[in-house]
């Protein structure tokens, strides 16, 4: 219960007893017990009446997100070409039925902060960059290296477990069949390493070679502190960009096609290229 629900049961009581008193008086049995009756109606209503004030306000909060969400679409590309219509309408639909249905303030909360979230994604997303967890990371990681015609520029660092996980086996062959597939798409991979690091991935090595992927090793030494980095650049139109959690296989990373940051990666893919190919 809020402080508002025990500020109305208060008042209610109060307000009940007054009217009570100089209406009907305390004077015999009978009347205590009226003036009790209409002590709790009028508590009941007052109760009623915030509900319905919370639920109202709970509705307008709901409005207020779904209209953030709406103008953060460019409706340039309408939702329907998009193929979004529907589930809009599934979510105000929905959002309705929470508004009415849910017997528990959690689960309106609950409603917000996802409907939030999402915002916050569609917000990103509307930026030309995308966020994703160490999880996700390796579920996408896949598919996108099935979706470029022309080019992958590859720059591996801090990806030991990676590699020796099934996950990077599999990666290989994805890669392998998507340019099978595509035979004029182009596979560059640089392998950021040290000695010990070069050691331990000779297998990896050697399957890019059955392969034909193309790959260099890159002394960790050679390259400067601030552009040891790990990130793929498809079709030099979208990069993704990973950075290392202690504990996982999979990386925190971001998507990206800003002009500034896939810019930048282009660069930074041929710094690492001349120092491959020039020492």
């Amino acid at each position: 219960m809020n402080g508002r629900a025990i500020g109305f049961n208060i008042g209610g009581f109060i307000a009940g007893g007054l009217i009570s008193y100089y209406i009907i008086g305390f004077s015999d049995v009978n009347a205590k017990a009226m003036s009790l009756s209409i002590t709790l109606l009028i508590t009941i209503l007052l109760n009623l009446w915030n509900l319905r004030w919370e639920q109202s306000l709970f509705k307008e909060e709901l409005i207020e997100e779904l209209n953030k969400l709406r103008d953060s679409i460019d409706f340039s590309v309408t939702l329907e070409s998009l193929g979004f219509l529907s589930l809009f309408r599934n979510i105000t639909t929905k959002m309705s039925l929470i508004d009415m249905n849910a017997k528990h303030d959690f689960l309106k909360d609950c409603a917000k902060r996802e409907l939030t979230n999402f915002n916050d994604a569609v917000n990103d997303i509307a930026s030309e960059k995308y966020n994703f967890s160490p999880d996700d990371e390796i579920v996408i990681t896949k598919e996108l290296v099935e979706s470029p015609r022309k080019s992958i520029k590859a720059v591996s660092y801090q990806d030991i477990d990676w590699w020796k996980s099934p996950h990077g086996k599999l990666y290989l062959s994805l890669q392998s069949n998507t340019k099978k597939q595509y035979p004029s798409l182009e596979i560059t991979r640089i392998f950021i390493v040290n000695n010990k690091e070069k050691n331990a991935l000779k297998h990896i090595f050697n399957e890019h070679e059955k392969l034909s992927l193309k790959y260099y090793i890159v002394d960790v030494a050679k390259v400067p502190p601030a552009r040891l980095s790990d990130f793929v650049i498809y079709d030099d139109k979208i990069v993704r960009l990973a950075k290392q959690v202690d504990g996982t296989i999979g990386k925190s990373a971001t998507l990206s096609t800003q002009s500034s940051v896939l810019n930048d990666a282009i660069k930074h893919f041929q710094m690492l290229l001349d120092i491959a190919e020039n020492g």
